[in-house]
């Protein structure tokens, strides 16, 4: 885990600008800022009209079957590294280093 986290690169604090457009450095006062932005944008009223989106002419060929061990085997050796993964935030160092693992729990 350590190489993993010295290959990152050094971590500083970065200042964010508020609404208002003042630059904002303070550790607690990012931290509220931060939450106020995603209090606005996830707190939103669903619209009460939808987007009006129309049935496609033809069903996509889209694989549906089992993945095997060999196709989670590629797609891992295929990850760049120190880029986020997805949502888990997992990074590719990470996934690659659990490569003999994966197989076996899935």
């Amino acid at each position: 885990m350590k190489k993993l986290k010295r290959d990152r690169g050094i971590s500083q604090e970065m200042p964010i600008e508020a609404e208002d457009g003042t630059t904002i450095t303070d550790k607690k006062r990012k931290l509220e800022i931060w939450k106020e932005h995603f209090e606005k944008i996830l707190n939103r009223f669903e619209p009460k009209t939808f987007a009006d989106i129309p049935e496609a002419d033809e069903d996509l060929d889209i694989y549906m079957g089992n993945i095997t061990v060999g196709e989670v085997n590629e797609a891992i050796q295929k990850l760049k590294r120190g880029k986020a993964l997805g949502d888990d935030g997992v990074c590719p160092e990470m996934r690659k280093a659990e490569i003999e693992i994966i197989p076996v729990i899935l």
